[in-house]
């Protein structure tokens, strides 16, 4: 919620549907989603149909200069893609302004991330034991329930034992890492791997990775004051031109924003959302602190470079358009 420049994105709604849960739908989860946010912006983007207004975590989508609106307009036509006015409601296609995680109090506008929000006001709690600097090693697995979480802080190995469950979430390379490391997986590689005894036998543990590729770009403007946008990112969800058979939602996002103190450079952001390669996660050996074996697979199939040229011959084609309105580049 802090590295990602605050931006505050929705999965889509065909995104949701097409994996099939009744309980994981964008009807199903807009109430979460209303919840936890408090939409300042007001208009379109701040809908109460689809946001919430009273929520922990501030959404505003900033009024963008002149220079991002005509970056804009420019996309909209290249690209072919309609103007979308709130990009997290149930349609996700077109070309909008991202909201970002930024609470305005005042004039002001303050930077917010899930820790200062939701964590910190709930320190103090007895019943909770926040441990930083702690590198998880391994899991042992109980009959009784009554399993051990090993963990090394500060140089010090140190054990906890849980009363009713422990509930892993070390993200997409942690967990089966450390799924790993405690011989739960495919006990045939890791206990030729690391000579471990197997907990767990599960041929799917750090299997089915999926990612996707940000391509970043960088634009120059001689008229610096004409660029200037805090905060704004204009940001375009679409669909490839037919490279490769897509199937759900958008397949491709691009972005810009302006970066620079005095805002003559623009960022631009291409980023591939799909990827039909699927990789894995794998342990090295049985040194935890050792780097895990990933593969992506990206670019398996070799058409989808032609997605990315695509998208880069499209940014070309917008920015020659502002050149000839007078938007120099």
């Amino acid at each position: 919620s802090t590295i990602n420049g605050n931006a505050f994105g929705r999965i889509s709604a065909i995104d949701l549907e097409s994996w099939g849960s009744p309980l994981w739908t964008y009807n199903a989860t807009l109430i979460d989603w209303k919840t936890i946010e408090k939409c300042q912006s007001g208009g379109v983007a701040c809908n109460p149909a689809y946001h919430g207004l009273n929520g922990t975590i501030a959404t505003n989508t900033f009024v963008p200069s002149a220079y991002i609106s005509a970056i804009s307009a420019a996309a909209r036509n290249v690209f072919g893609m309609p103007e979308n006015l709130d990009l997290n409601g149930p349609v996700s296609e077109g070309f909008g302004n991202l909201p970002r995680n930024i609470e305005v109090i005042g004039s002001v506008p303050f930077r917010q991330d899930s820790y200062s929000k939701y964590l910190k006001p709930v320190l103090v709690r007895p019943n909770l034991d926040v441990m930083d600097k702690s590198f998880v090693q391994t899991l042992n697995i109980k009959n009784n329930d009554k399993h051990e979480v090993i963990f090394e802080r500060r140089g010090a190995i140190l054990k906890v034992r849980a009363k009713k469950e422990v509930i892993l979430a070390a993200g997409a390379f942690g967990n089966p890492i450390i799924m790993q490391s405690s011989c739960i997986g495919d006990c045939d590689y890791l206990e030729s791997a690391t000579n471990c005894d197997c907990q767990v036998n599960n041929s799917q543990v750090g299997k089915n990775l999926g990612d996707s590729v940000l391509t970043s770009m960088q634009f120059a403007s001689p008229f610096p004051s004409a660029n200037n946008t805090p905060g704004t990112i204009a940001a375009g969800f679409y669909k490839s031109p037919g490279f490769v058979n897509v199937s759900g939602g958008p397949n491709m996002e691009v972005a810009f924003a302006s970066i620079a103190p005095g805002g003559n450079v623009i960022l631009l952001q291409l980023t591939q959302l799909r990827h039909s390669g699927v990789g894995e996660v794998k342990l090295y050996n049985n040194n935890p602190n050792q780097r895990p074996l990933v593969t992506f697979n990206f670019y398996a199939n070799p058409n989808e470079a032609l997605e990315l040229v695509d998208q880069f011959k499209k940014v070309r084609q917008t920015f020659a358009s502002l050149n000839a309105q007078g938007f120099l580049f």
